[in-house]
């Protein structure tokens, strides 16, 4: 795959919504460009609706990065600006060295957390275990359309 952003965000919204589908639920894809998410997902289930940004993050030192910043550029330059969490309503990850999407709501992020939001795919090397966040707790798509006690799931590495 070549190197450029466009393409990796290209194959990204792909993954997602070939996921979604797959667990259950239908995709929206907005006509402009220019709203703050990517994708609505529904619920067959339930009928909820959910605000989708959606994120390329390839792994490195066992860690997924979540940027929680959008950049574009025209002639004045590079612009970056941080995501409004309120304007949407979940995460959609996807992890090309996994193959896999990863789902974090809106209300998983900590209030500290201002550009990056972290997942561990594998142990930390130096055994820290408090305030990590396994990657395998946020697989499943459904997890976005209710509640989930994150560590009733929690998996060991």
């Amino acid at each position: 795959m070549r190197h450029h952003t466009k393409d990796k965000g290209d194959l990204a919204v792909g993954q997602v919504i070939a996921d979604l589908v797959r667990q259950g639920a239908q995709v929206l894809l907005p006509i402009s460009e220019h709203l703050p998410f990517d994708l609505v997902a529904v619920s067959l289930l339930s009928s909820d609706l959910r605000r989708i940004q959606v994120k390329y993050a390839s792994a490195r030192n066992g860690t997924l990065t979540i940027n929680l910043r959008n950049c574009h550029s025209d002639r004045r330059g590079v612009h970056h600006r941080r995501i409004s969490l309120d304007t949407i309503d979940a995460f959609a990850v996807f992890c090309p060295e996994t193959n896999t999407v990863y789902y974090v709501r809106q209300d998983e992020i900590p209030d500290g957390c201002r550009t990056e939001f972290f997942l561990r795919l594998t142990a930390a090397r130096n055994g820290q275990v408090r305030r990590i966040r396994p990657a395998v707790n946020f697989e499943g798509a459904m997890r976005i359309f209710g509640p989930v006690a994150q560590m009733d799931r929690a998996r060991d590495f």
